[in-house]
């Protein structure tokens, strides 16, 4: 507990220091090495206080990066001066609580909706856990699939939070959501940057792939370079929880090969089936799968952190038949 508060008033000291010194540098190189150096420290250190094998861990690490891409984007690539230390630190911890106003160009789904959809979601992400609990662990391809199910409908805890907001502040704010129906991502890039894990990738875009477009005139090159980060915070993911030093290449060479093909994608013709882009788009999420989500599917302890016949979810879906054909 000691070292947490430690660690968190660190960054707090690092915000204030980057809001009202660093980032009023004028030389370009010199802001940048004052503001990742300590992002890096931080997070090392943060990250050698977590926990093995839960999925916590998963999130803190997360968090740190996040931050630390924050940073760099608002006190290095664009400096915005009119800017408020309010919005400033809001807009850094945006990670821990991703509200957004609700936009009347974007539809938005009724409350109830959200929650009849957690409920469906948190008893199916229940079962599956169950499920791939009983189960051998391994990295093949149906497990993956599996796993991936279940990080889809680990996004009940965005729809209960979602009702909340919205029941608060009258409809005035919303969660951003996690995903939007990546199944059925027509492109690569459709499923990076608009379906899959919208949280994550909103971060990403925002202060990595926009930012980078001001100093580098090709969006491929600038996409690659996005990934390249993924690559090494879900790299560093593995190497902190999983403690896997043999899947850190695999693991950073998938996201890499998404980036890869994302730059491809934008020499296509624009008019192919869409069921050739269907085919096309899966076969390199289907390749890559084992590579960003094997060390996870191998993992049973790293799935909620916690024992799993304790909580209610269990509880409630003890009276379902668990299938018996495990996914090998």
């Amino acid at each position: 507990m000691q070292s947490l508060i430690l660690i968190n008033s660190g960054w707090l000291l690092h915000f204030v220091l980057s809001f009202y010194l660093i980032r009023h540098i004028n030389h370009l190189l010199l802001r940048g090495v004052l503001t990742l150096i300590p992002c890096i420290i931080l997070t090392d250190i943060g990250a050698r206080n977590l926990p093995p094998h839960d999925i916590q861990s998963v999130f803190g690490i997360a968090c740190y990066w996040m931050m630390c891409l924050r940073l760099l984007h608002l006190v290095v690539l664009s400096v915005d001066q009119s800017q408020t230390f309010l919005s400033f630190l809001c807009k850094c911890l945006w990670i821990y609580f991703p509200v957004k106003p609700c936009s009347v160009e974007e539809k938005q789904w009724s409350v109830m909706f959200h929650l009849l959809s957690a409920v469906i979601k948190f008893l199916l992400n229940r079962l599956i856990h169950k499920w791939l609990l009983i189960c051998e662990a391994n990295d093949s391809y149906i497990r993956v699939m599996v796993y991936f199910i279940s990080i889809l409908t680990f996004s009940y805890v965005i729809d209960l939070e979602t009702v909340l907001v919205r029941i608060i502040t009258r409809d005035q704010y919303t969660m951003q959501s996690l995903n939007n129906i990546p199944f059925l991502s027509q492109s690569v890039r459709e499923f990076w940057g608009q379906r899959y894990n919208q949280i994550i990738g909103t971060i990403l875009k925002e202060s990595l792939f926009q930012p980078l477009n001001l100093y580098i005139s090709s969006r491929s090159i600038s996409s690659l370079l996005t990934f390249t980060v993924s690559g090494l915070f879900h790299a560093h993911i593995v190497l902190v929880v999983f403690n896997d030093k043999s899947s850190l290449w695999s693991t950073f060479a998938g996201f890499f090969l998404n980036g890869i093909a994302c730059g491809m994608e934008t020499y296509l013709p624009a008019r192919l089936p869409s069921l050739f882009r269907y085919m096309l788009t899966y076969g390199v999420l289907l390749f890559t799968a084992p590579m960003c989500l094997g060390p996870y599917a191998e993992d049973k302890a790293v799935y909620f952190g916690v024992d799993p016949l304790s909580s209610l979810g269990d509880r409630m879906i003890s009276i379902l038949p668990v299938p018996n054909i495990c996914p090998v």
